[in-house]
């Protein structure tokens, strides 16, 4: 492993330890921003690197962590992904803890859903690996979906789906003001609406394009 892999490797876990989420944040945007500038607007390049830390992470023996991390940089990479839509850039160490890209519209990451043709098998390695809480139960026409509730937000949605699925996973779900503006805004980035999945919060609305997202409007 080069020298520079094993410094963000360092940085990973230095940020994952970190008590101000703020710098947390700062550190991995960085992490992320090394990969983008490597690999340019090849995101599975970039999507595969942070892979394989989250693993060196999980090798040491912090499972917990190493799905932390993963769950954080795809929150940034979905982020600077839709500031060089919007023609902005992307933020290295003025990124604000998982920012919003428009705080009118969009409040925050509210969960991250992952898509299984393996339910029982997913559920199972969450609460009993990571000790996860189910704090919510719903069974669709496709199949079962859950709430898990880590040590830290954003709650993860699992969702059964036995069809082979092209959605990428984690899924960032995003609260919103105003599903409508948002909506549109997204379609307007030349993202496509895929189609709807219920979560604790209400209905989310799915879209992709380069990247994938989903809405859904803030109970608060």
């Amino acid at each position: 492993m080069s020298e520079a892999r094993d410094a963000l490797f360092d940085l990973a876990i230095s940020a994952l330890d970190n008590s101000s989420q703020e710098q947390a944040d700062r550190d991995l945007a960085k992490i992320v921003t090394a990969f983008e500038e490597r690999y340019g607007d090849n995101q599975k390049e970039v999507a595969s690197s942070l892979q394989s830390i989250a693993k060196q992470i999980e090798a040491s023996g912090r499972s917990e962590k190493a799905m932390e991390f993963k769950q954080r940089t795809t929150a940034i990479m979905l982020i600077h992904s839709m500031e060089r839509r919007r023609g902005k850039g992307s933020t290295l160490t003025g990124i604000p803890a998982l920012a919003p890209v428009k705080p009118a519209l969009y409040d925050g990451i509210v969960y991250l859903m992952y898509f299984t043709a393996h339910f029982d098998r997913d559920l199972d390695f969450y609460q009993h690996i990571l000790e996860a809480k189910i704090t919510w139960d719903k069974v669709e026409s496709q199949g079962r979906i859950v709430a898990l509730k880590l040590a830290r937000d954003p709650q993860i949605i699992l969702v059964e789906d036995k069809r082979d699925t092209d959605l990428p996973t984690p899924l960032p779900v995003l609260g919103v003001a105003d599903t409508f503006a948002a909506g549109t805004q997204l379609l307007g980035l030349g993202l496509e609406r895929l189609g709807e999945v219920v979560t604790p919060a209400g209905t989310a609305q799915l879209f992709r394009g380069s990247q994938a997202v989903a809405i859904v409007k803030r109970p608060f």
